[in-house]
């Protein structure tokens, strides 16, 4: 079975936590059914809330997704 991941390790990527902007370089990927992404093992976001860029992630917001 292959995985294949939007984002790899090494990359940096946006999400948003506690209400803020955050960027965190990717060192840990897990599959458990969809992909989570950390800059730890413990501490993990779901793929689809993760951005390549803070715009990309602005645009989701300001879209209300």
């Amino acid at each position: 079975m292959e995985i294949i991941t939007k984002f790899a390790i090494g990359q940096n990527v946006w999400t948003v936590v506690n209400c803020r902007a955050v960027c965190f370089e990717i060192k840990s990927i897990v599959y458990d059914g969809c992909t989570y992404y950390g800059p730890t093992r413990y501490d993990l976001t779901e793929e689809s809330m993760c951005f390549g860029t803070k715009e990309e992630l602005l645009k989701h917001v300001a879209d209300g997704n």
